[in-house]
């Protein structure tokens, strides 16, 4: 049973601990939709990861550095508060693609969703 291979008929709290002690060895499990170790899927990500990191890094410095010293000397100017007000410009967009992800992850409707919670304990 799938459900008791998960350890699935075991306390929350049991199923918490047994996954932190395996994790803080390593061993974060097997991706039952990879069907194989999370920790190979995870890693075969890092790289590409830091270079998203490291662009948007320099793109902040690249952007924020020069309207942080334009603000500064334009203080109290439009100019002043056009340039306070661009970092939260973008604030739309990253809340429309956060809902974009999450839509894309979630069930296309709540009742599915519920429906599938129901049965995970009931995994045959």
């Amino acid at each position: 049973d799938l459900g008791v291979y998960l350890g699935l008929d075991r306390p929350v709290v049991i199923q918490y601990f047994n996954w932190l002690g395996k994790a803080l060895k390593g061993d974060l499990g097997t991706s039952l939709r990879e069907s194989r170790p999370v920790w190979d899927s995870i890693s075969e990500r890092i790289p590409a990861t830091f270079q998203l990191a490291i662009v948007a890094w320099i793109f902040s410095l690249v952007v924020g550095w020069p309207l942080g010293v334009l603000s500064a000397v334009k203080r109290g100017t439009m100019m002043d508060s056009r340039a306070g007000a661009s970092p939260c410009s973008d604030r739309p967009f990253r809340d429309s693609g956060l809902a974009s992800c999450l839509s894309s992850c979630l069930p296309s409707n709540s009742s599915g969703f519920r429906r599938r919670a129901g049965r995970v304990g009931n995994i045959s």
